[in-house]
């Protein structure tokens, strides 16, 4: 990848934030509205601020496609510098995320809107609560590259890394003398998720989004010839990537045996 190409890839990432913040400040704007409209223009604007947050919500995880794939995929060294400005860009912008919460949950304590307008107002908080978890998530991306972390397999332990999807993978951490495995989820590098289950009791499910990736994991312990101990651990799951949209979610189904013995 030349230089000129790395910054065009930064300029893009720069730019996206731009109007995703210019964006989170039409829709305080649009707040602010409805908090000094007329009962009969409540509806209205609460659909229109519904309408917004969608978009918004889809441009974050349009951004958080772009840094992974393009900073963290392509295995380059980007300018630190610019990766500082984006890392600030993503911190205000979750600032003004979360005061635009502030706000919809000051207008949730007054007594002068009817149940149907609370109902509505308490989706618009969610939906804040979505954008703020996704910007969150690009955010510590970023900071994963800013910081790489240092990552050592313990003495004694069996360490392996799954690639489910591109962007999307488990750290796996075997402890033998236990026995017990430690699950980390990662996407793009950074660490979401954590887990550690004892091989003694060996049923375990767990799942979530994590901005553009869903990922939901079962591990079944199986029991052969009880003779001689045999047993082994399955791993296996959904990964897909893609926005809440059936035709535009790419998903996986999967099942890898991670601990025979």
């Amino acid at each position: 990848m030349s230089g000129n190409n790395k910054n065009d890839i930064l300029v893009r990432i720069q730019k996206q934030l731009i109007a995703i913040n210019n964006a989170v400040l039409l829709n305080r704007k649009k707040i602010i509205e409805f908090r000094q409209t007329c009962k009969k223009d409540e509806k209205v604007i609460l659909l229109q601020i519904r309408k917004q947050l969608r978009a918004i919500n889809r441009i974050v995880l349009i951004n958080q496609h772009t840094i992974g794939t393009k900073l963290v995929l392509s295995g380059k060294q980007f300018d630190k510098d610019s990766l500082l400005k984006i890392q600030k860009q993503l911190k205000t912008i979750n600032r003004n995320v979360l005061i635009n919460q502030k706000m919809i949950a000051h207008l949730l304590a007054c007594k002068k809107y009817n149940d149907e307008i609370k109902k509505s107002l308490r989706k618009i908080n969610k939906q804040l609560k979505t954008i703020s978890k996704n910007v969150l998530l690009s955010e510590r991306i970023v900071d994963n590259l800013i910081q790489p972390p240092i990552t050592s397999c313990p003495p004694g332990h069996t360490c392996v890394s799954v690639r489910l999807i591109d962007g999307l993978g488990l750290d796996l951490d075997v402890d033998p003398s236990d026995p017990s495995i430690k699950i980390t989820v990662r996407v793009f590098g950074a660490p979401v998720l954590s887990g550690t289950i004892s091989l003694r009791n060996p049923t375990f499910s767990l799942g979530g989004e994590f901005g553009l990736f869903v990922l939901e994991l079962t591990f079944r312990g199986e029991f052969g010839d009880l003779a001689h101990g045999h047993f082994r651990l399955v791993l296996g799951g959904r990964a897909c990537i893609g926005p809440p949209i059936d035709f535009l979610r790419t998903c996986t189904n999967f099942n890898q045996i991670i601990f025979d013995r």
